[in-house]
């Protein structure tokens, strides 16, 4: 081997370093309230009730981007979301709560990535709940297919109290990558940011395609 391709040669030359990779967002259970109906509403709304309504929560804005383990943006990905509304009410027949539902509240909704693997979502916080015995601490579902993968997930508000009492929060292997961040808060509207990341489609580890 020449010195010139030599691995210090190479350092020596400015060879570009190889980027770390990506850890992959957990798996999250996909809990009882999946809507009976696959997610229809195709687009950004889950809730059209106006910011900062006397009658309503603010309104949340929840964006970022599907990635692979590679740091790749993936387009065309599939993104279902659902939760429950501001009384811990999903929109779903078997609801554990007597609150009266809020016909402003979609309850899923279901989107494609662009040519950047970006989403984009307008809602609002839900309320906590308990499901049993167990207090689900707010949260929203998601439901994500590429062409290689599916992810099913859960992603977490910063700074809740309750993220230290909820079991599936806990039990997951990296929770702090199920939480999203803070890009904006004002009093009428929450800005937050959250990527997810798949399994490159070399990753031997995930043929199954769910991960």
């Amino acid at each position: 081997m020449s010195s010139a391709s030599s691995p210090l040669a190479k350092i020596a030359l400015g060879a570009r370093p190889v980027a770390a990779r990506l850890e992959r967002t957990p798996h999250l259970i996909l809990g009882p309230f999946y809507p009976v109906a696959a997610p229809s509403r195709f687009g950004s709304e889950m809730w059209s009730g106006k910011p900062g309504s006397p009658a309503g929560p603010s309104r949340v804005r929840i964006s970022g981007r599907v990635l692979d383990t590679d740091g790749e943006p993936i387009q065309g990905a599939l993104v279902e979301v659902w939760q429950a509304d501001q009384h811990g009410r999903y929109r779903h027949p078997d609801t554990q709560t007597a609150q009266p539902s809020d016909s402003r509240f979609a309850g899923s909704a279901v989107q494609a990535t662009d040519g950047s693997g970006s989403y984009c979502f307008w809602t609002l916080k839900p309320g906590a709940y308990r499901n049993g015995p167990v207090c689900r601490a707010p949260h929203l579902h998601f439901q994500v297919t590429s062409r290689h993968y599916r992810l099913v997930t859960q992603m977490f508000f910063p700074g809740e109290p309750l993220n230290d009492r909820d079991r599936w929060y806990q039990g997951s292997r990296s929770p702090a990558l199920l939480v999203a961040r803070i890009a904006r808060k004002t009093p009428r509207m929450l800005a937050l940011t959250w990527d997810i990341v798949l399994a490159a489609p070399h990753d031997r580890s995930h043929a199954g395609g769910i991960q």
